[in-house]
C-alpha cells in the first residue's frame, strides 16, 4: 500500500520462482487489468527477480503485479559424494531441481578430512551442454532429464609410523609446522615428521611405504624428514632409520681449538655420517698444521675454505673419535 501525501521514488519488488517455470515479463495495471505495461526487470546470480516502478507510473490509484511466462518443467540432480564437499559462493545449498535450459553452475570446495582429486563426473548432459568443469566448478545447461553429479573425491590418507624403542616421539606436521600436529594429511599435500630419539641414537632418514630412503633435515625446529602423501590418498607408514652415536672431541692444545658446528667442543654422530670441524688458532703467533686422529685409518680432509678458515671432515666409524690439532709459532715481527 502507499500513504496519502507521501512521495515515492520507486517501489521495488523482489520475487523467487519455483523451479520449472520461466518468467518472460513482468507487468503491472492501474486501472484493473484492461491494460497492462511492462515493467523493468533484472535477474540475478541466484534466480531471483527485481522489479521496479518509477515515481511517474504511481499515481496514487491502485497497482496490480502480474509475472507471465510459460511452464518449462523442472528436472533433479542426484549427487554422489555429497558428503565430502561443501558448495561455496552465492549460495552454500546444492540445486536439486531446476528448470530445464537453465544454466546451473556450483562453487564448491572439499569438507574437512577430504580431498578434491579432480572435475566432477557429469552424467546426463552432453558435452556440448557443459560449460565448464574443475575441481572448483561445475557449469552446464539442464537438460530435459535427470543429472547426477560424482564429485571426485579422496579420504585424507591416514599418518603413522612403524614402532622403534629407541623412538621417543614422532609427530606430524603440515606446512605450518610450527603449529598444531596432524594425524592425516590430503593426497599430494607435503607431511613433516618431527622425530626425537633416545640417547645414543640419531635419526639418519626414513622411507614411506617402502619407498626410497628420505635424508633427514634439520633447523631451528629439530630434527625431522618431509615427503608427499600418496596421491591416491592411501595412508602413509613412515619406517625411520636410525643410528648408533659415538663421541667425537679432540685432544686440548694450548695453542688452538677445535669445535663442530660453531661453538661446540664435542659431537655424537653416526657411523658413516660426514663429520664437520673447524681449527681457530687461539693468537695471531700460531699456524695450524694439521688435524690427527687417534684411529690413524681414518681418513680425514683439511685444508682452508674461501674465506681462509681452516675446516676439515671425515666419514664417521663405528666407535668414538678424538681429534688433535698440530701447530708451530709463528716468528713475530717489528712494526715501526
Amino acid at each position: 500500500g502507499y500513504i496519502t501525501g507521501k512521495k515515492y521514488s520507486s517501489i521495488s519488488l523482489s520475487a523467487y520462482v519455483k523451479a520449472g517455470y520461466n518468467v518472460e515479463k513482468w507487468e503491472y495495471t492501474d486501472d484493473n487489468g484492461e491494460t497492462w505495461n511492462e515493467m523493468s526487470m533484472y535477474q540475478s546470480y541466484d534466480g531471483s527477480y527485481s522489479v521496479t516502478l518509477t515515481a511517474s507510473e504511481i499515481d496514487g490509484t491502485d497497482v496490480i503485479v502480474r509475472a507471465t511466462g510459460e511452464f518449462l518443467g523442472v528436472r533433479t540432480i542426484n549427487y554422489v559424494n555429497e558428503d565430502a564437499i561443501r558448495a561455496t559462493g552465492s549460495s552454500s545449498i546444492l540445486p536439486s531441481e531446476v528448470t530445464i535450459g537453465d544454466t546451473v553452475t556450483i562453487y564448491y570446495t572439499s569438507n574437512n578430512g577430504f580431498a578434491i582429486t579432480g572435475p566432477a563426473t557429469i552424467d546426463g548432459v552432453a558435452a556440448e551442454n557443459i560449460t565448464e568443469n574443475s575441481t572448483s566448478i561445475i557449469s552446464f545447461i539442464m537438460p530435459d532429464n535427470d543429472v547426477t553429479i560424482t564429485f571426485n573425491v579422496s579420504e585424507y590418507g591416514k599418518l603413522s609410523y612403524t614402532p622403534n624403542e629407541n623412538i621417543t616421539s614422532v609427530e606430524f606436521k603440515n606446512a605450518s609446522y610450527a603449529y598444531d600436529t596432524i594425524t592425516s594429511a590430503a593426497p599430494g599435500s607435503t607431511v613433516y615428521a618431527f622425530v626425537t630419539v633416545a640417547d645414543g641414537y640419531k635419526l639418519l632418514g626414513g622411507s614411506v611405504n617402502g619407498g626410497e630412503e628420505i635424508p633427514v633435515t634439520s633447523d631451528y625446529y629439530g630434527e625431522y624428514i618431509y615427503f608427499t602423501m600418496p596421491s591416491d590418498g592411501s595412508d602413509a607408514v613412515v619406517t625411520f632409520t636410525l643410528g648408533t652415536t659415538y663421541l667425537v672431541s679432540s685432544e686440548e692444545n694450548e695453542n688452538a681449538s677445535i669445535t663442530f658446528g660453531y661453538s661446540d667442543k664435542t659431537t655424537y654422530s653416526a657411523a658413516g655420517e660426514t663429520v664437520e670441524f673447524r681449527v681457530r688458532a687461539n693468537d695471531v703467533f700460531t699456524q695450524i698444521d694439521g688435524v690427527t686422529a687417534d684411529d690413524e685409518s681414518l681418513e680425514i680432509t683439511f685444508g682452508k675454505d674461501e674465506y681462509g678458515d681452516y675446516v676439515g671432515s671425515f666419514v664417521m666409524p663405528d666407535h668414538a673419535v678424538v681429534l688433535s690439532v698440530t701447530t708451530s709459532p709463528i716468528e713475530s715481527q717489528t712494526l715501526t
